[in-house]
């Protein structure tokens, strides 16, 4: 006969809607970004969400650098999943980190928002910058020379 095994506490689970999983915010989310939040999720609870800490070194328990955590926190900010309910702050007598909230679960009593699911990848920011063309010659360099060395009264260098 086969003994009973005893559970001393509930599993705690992570459940996925399909509402979530089926939206075009999270089907065009880089996998980085996907694991941050997975993390963040296994973090916080009902109770405790909008009041637990994520801070760019905790990417490393998931195998993530501090930039390679840092990139998909603004992501998941942009795409509506996260949202900042306090930014840090590091004074000489006290250490704040951000405190964060889930938009798909509820806080203080208030149902979730889901901002991810009004997201449109049309309307995501534009991650590259505009090149302009290199110049060359003494004229260029004077140009480059003169900005880099004027002074804040507007005088540059040689006037003076």
């Amino acid at each position: 006969m086969s003994k009973k095994v005893r559970r001393t506490g509930k599993q705690r689970v992570i459940i996925l809607t399909f509402q979530l999983l089926n939206c075009p915010a999270w089907q065009k989310a880089p996998p980085a970004a996907k694991a941050v939040y997975l993390h963040m999720r296994q973090k916080a609870s009902p109770t405790t969400n909008g009041e637990f800490v994520y801070g760019i070194r905790q990417g490393v328990e998931i195998g993530l650098s501090k930039d390679q955590t840092n990139r998909p926190l603004t992501e998941l900010v942009e795409r509506g999943f996260i949202r900042m309910t306090r930014d840090s702050a590091f004074r000489l007598k006290t250490k704040e980190a951000r405190l964060w909230l889930l938009t798909d679960m509820p806080f203080r009593g208030e149902e979730p928002t889901r901002d991810f699911l009004r997201w449109n990848p049309n309307m995501a920011p534009e991650k590259r910058r505009e090149r302009r063309p290199v110049e060359y010659g003494e004229e260029a360099f004077e140009r480059r020379t003169a900005r880099r060395y004027a002074t804040t009264s507007g005088v540059s260098c040689e006037e003076e």
